[in-house]
């Protein structure tokens, strides 16, 4: 569908703008040359009321020792999964690898084996982490600023050893929320939107134009709103969304 007709995005884009309207919204989030850059920064630094934000489970405990406050995160949605996480999370072996075989043992003892998911994702211990007597570990600040490499994109983190922040129960925390969530029903259907590249670039084209200051209330959508969408169905949107529930029902037999 096209999500910019919905009776949500109508919705969400009037109340954006009472946001704006109201001083909630920082000018600098409503500019395409400021928005990423000054929200990066004040994130990091803290200096904001509230945001939204992809969500992995226990990343309010990075975030609050990043920032140096105390970030708690809401749910907007229930917990799911789709093919995007797990494309985030692969290992690949180059195809110019000289021993395909050989990285293949490493990556399976990497996501079997505990001593060596632990040694990549918290270094050295005695170094750049301790051990504590209930099983978990305490990061040595100062040495561990030099080597805090992405976890979630290790592997098997479940055989992780938990942090002293994290509890002795938070493997058992995660798997429970991430086993509990609900599979999309798309599985990984991907668009080929190869035969649609003319409409495509209308498209985009009139997306730079409008979609940006709606979703971060620059413009009032009572009258930008239907502008908005009446360029899009002149670039081709429902041609272009057409061709996409075409191929879908195709995959989904």
């Amino acid at each position: 569908m096209n999500k910019f007709a919905t009776e949500e995005f109508a919705k969400f884009a009037a109340k954006t703008y009472e946001y704006s309207q109201k001083g909630f919204i920082s000018p600098s989030c409503q500019s395409t040359a400021t928005a990423n850059d000054y929200r990066t920064a004040t994130q990091s630094a803290g200096e904001y009321l509230f945001g939204t934000q992809s969500y992995a489970f226990g990343c309010e405990l990075d975030y609050s020792t990043a920032r140096g406050i105390d970030v708690r995160m809401v749910p907007e949605t229930a917990p799911y999964m789709d093919c995007t996480s797990g494309q985030g999370a692969m290992v690949a072996i180059s195809a110019a690898s000289k021993n395909p075989e050989r990285s293949l043992m490493f990556l399976n003892l990497l996501n079997t084996d505990p001593t060596l998911m632990t040694m990549l994702n918290y270094g050295t211990e005695g170094f750049t982490y301790n051990t504590n007597a209930d099983g978990t570990i305490t990061f040595i600040q100062e040495n561990r600023a030099n080597y805090s490499p992405w976890t979630n994109g290790m592997g098997n983190i479940r055989i992780l050893p938990p942090t002293d922040q994290q509890g002795v129960d938070f493997w058992d925390r995660f798997s429970a929320y991430y086993d509990s969530a609900e599979t999309l029903p798309l599985g990984g259907f991907i668009f080929d939107s190869s035969p649609y590249n003319t409409e495509m670039g209308a498209i985009s084209n009139v997306f730079a134009e409008y979609a940006f200051n709606l979703m971060s209330g620059a413009v009032d959508p009572a009258t930008e709103l239907p502008k908005f969408l009446e360029k899009l169905e002149e670039a081709g949107i429902n041609e272009f969304v057409a061709g996409a529930q075409e191929q879908l029902a195709a995959y989904m037999g």
